[in-house]
């Protein structure tokens, strides 16, 4: 560096006045101008470095291989939800130009240093936004403990906003709707703005991911393949809500007949946009979830972290549903941290009045066989779902530095 200060005074004096003027008058201007750049785009770098700071937007594999192909699709993905959160901040600094607020630049020097400061920030955003964004979306795969999932989420925010000292309550000023099996397509059309004067943020519906092009943060929880099947047969057997519930089959002719529809016809997935697969109205058992997830063999552990914030298990529950709440909110609730002490009790589930379900029915081993015919590539994404899960939590557990409850209980 002596070198170069020393190369660069010799030759500024080697020059005339006029032109050692001219030098100097443009690093000054050089100078102001960088300084003002970074003055009101700090944060946007900070963003840009947030992925090599914090690993959160780019999961590389631990080995630290990736394919080409992969990194180039992760990398489009990051930069875009940059630029996102670019505009965001972007648009704050408008609004507090308009208003006259005097404190304006600390709007541009927010220090967010993890994920949750971000989700919050997007939050916000999404509250002050004139247009109804799909911040959160929970993608409900029948079957799998949605309608519990989304009571207990409404009953921890019911908890409020805990603080440091774990005895403030703040109201929340958004909560998550439930939109039955309403079409991402049509979004926001179709869709509740609000309830009971509370805007809505997360959106919970029975359709496929691969509908919704709008939305920052998914989430779901993805079911052991065999119990999934054996739980979808006898909601159409029992459930006094389902309307053919008389004319359900045996559960091995019901299973034969899927089986001879997917043979027959090759189809790997089931798929809500054909007619219904029986007579009976009830489910299509062929890969349900994975036709829901946009799940296909190739998509790895870190696709799916990428494609889902939390996707969470239902061997882990009450645990999925916690994960879930803290990526949503950026808060994390007494009730999920287990961090000095060990709970037990589980959270309560919804069972819709079915008797059997899918973990305590007894199958034959010609029933194991035809249900692991239907669910290969949902036998493929589980396991991958629960290695994501697990990272999913490793990295909230260090973020927050606690331990988070296997099972959580309300008080």
């Amino acid at each position: 560096m002596a070198d170069y200060n020393y190369t660069l005074i010799n030759s500024t004096e080697s020059m005339t006045k006029p032109r050692r003027r001219s030098v100097i008058f443009m690093l000054v201007v050089a100078i102001i101008f960088s300084y003002e750049t970074l003055k009101y785009r700090t944060e946007s770098d900070k963003l840009a470095r947030i992925s090599s700071q914090l690993q959160i937007y780019i999961p590389f594999a631990k080995n630290g291989s990736m394919m080409k192909d992969e990194y180039q699709d992760i990398k489009t993905k990051e930069e875009s939800r940059i630029e996102k959160i670019d505009d965001i901040l972007d648009n704050k600094y408008k609004n507090h130009m308009k208003s006259g607020d005097k404190h304006v630049h600390d709007v541009k020097k927010v220090n967010i240093q993890s994920k949750s400061e971000l989700v919050r920030l997007e939050n916000d955003h999404a509250l002050e936004s004139s247009e109804t964004l799909l911040t959160h979306l929970y993608v409900h795969i029948p079957k799998t403990g949605g309608s519990s999932a989304f009571g207990l989420l409404l009953r921890l925010m019911g908890q409020g906003i805990f603080k440091n000292d774990a005895t403030t309550k703040t109201p929340w000023k958004y909560r998550p709707c439930q939109q039955g099996t309403q079409t991402l397509t049509t979004f926001p059309s179709g869709f509740f703005t609000e309830f009971r004067k509370t805007p809505c943020n997360l959106w919970m519906t029975e359709d496929s991911i691969e509908n919704s092009v709008k939305h920052s943060h998914a989430y779901t929880i993805i079911r052991l393949p065999e119990h999934h099947v054996v739980s979808q047969y006898f909601h159409c057997k029992e459930a006094e809500r389902h309307k053919k519930k008389e004319k359900m089959p045996a559960l091995d002719e019901w299973l034969d007949h899927h089986v001879n529809r997917m043979e027959s016809k090759n189809i790997t997935k089931a798929n809500f946009s054909l007619p219904k697969p029986d007579k009976y109205n009830c489910y299509d058992p062929i890969n349900l979830q994975s036709y829901m997830t946009d799940f296909d063999q190739h998509l790895s552990v870190s696709d799916l972290q990428s494609k889902f914030e939390v996707i969470g298990i239902m061997d882990q529950f009450e645990k999925s549903v916690c994960v879930i709440s803290i990526r949503y909110t950026g808060f994390v609730t007494p009730q999920c941290d287990c961090t000095d002490q060990q709970r037990h009790r589980s959270l309560i589930r919804t069972d819709h009045g079915v008797q059997h379900h899918g973990a305590t029915f007894n199958l034959t081993d010609d029933q194991h066989f035809k249900i692991a015919k239907l669910t290969q590539l949902d036998s493929l994404l589980y396991g991958r779902a629960a290695l994501a899960f697990n990272n999913q939590v490793e990295e909230i557990e260090e973020e927050f530095n606690i331990v988070l409850c296997q099972t959580p209980q309300l008080n």
